[in-house]
């Protein structure tokens, strides 16, 4: 469906919010355009160019500045910490960006760098995942808007342990940690009502 009344799921919110800030700069009815190919191609209903046109000035316009968006240096550690062990991986690519795309990292982004140093092994996608992350986070922050979803957590799971999952098996996994979570506060629980019943000194017997 295309026009006014087609339906903006949260999926196509999502695209829409990721292309409106992505290229700020860029005319909003060429995004708009861009966004209705995208949009059709990939199974969406597709609004008229007018309503993207107004979502894209909204969510630009609701767009604020953080100090966590300034360019990223071993200065800016007494304030934002970054873990020793991933402080070498947060400078590799810090160097890496400005020669490769001269492209000075931010804060938010070095502080990714450094929380998904210890889940991915290769710099590229630990590059890629901590610039999603950090746009998401973003969002959040400026428009309360969640970017992410299980998809991303599965992918993080699965990366961490070495396998390929999908979110219904990080949603089975994730179930399953919950039941052993409970049967062992169930046995915790227990364990103490035992030990109270043990400690309670006897009554009397009535004369």
């Amino acid at each position: 469906m295309t026009g006014k009344r087609a339906k903006i799921t949260p999926q196509s919110l999502q695209i829409i919010i990721k292309r409106a800030l992505e290229y700020p700069r860029r005319p909003r009815t060429e995004v708009a355009h861009d966004l209705q190919k995208h949009l059709k191609a990939n199974g969406h209903e597709v609004p008229e160019l007018e309503v993207l046109e107004r979502k894209i000035s909204y969510y630009r316009n609701n767009e604020t500045a953080s100090l966590l968006d300034q360019p990223w240096s071993i200065s800016t550690l007494p304030k934002y910490e970054i873990a020793p062990q991933s402080l070498p991986v947060v400078l590799k690519l810090f160097v890496e960006r400005l020669r490769s795309d001269s492209v000075h990292i931010t804060i938010r982004e070095a502080l990714w760098i450094g929380r998904l140093a210890f889940i991915f092994k290769d710099e590229e996608l630990l590059w890629q995942s901590a610039i999603e992350h950090s746009f998401s986070e973003k969002i959040l922050e400026d428009l309360g808007f969640n970017l992410t979803d299980m998809g991303d957590d599965a992918l993080l799971y699965g990366e961490m342990v070495g396998k390929d999952l999908t979110p219904a098996d990080f949603l089975d996994i994730r179930k399953k940690e919950s039941a052993a979570q409970l049967v062992r506060k169930r046995m915790e629980t227990s364990g103490r009502k035992n030990k109270t019943k043990k400690s309670t000194p006897p009554t009397e017997a009535k004369q």
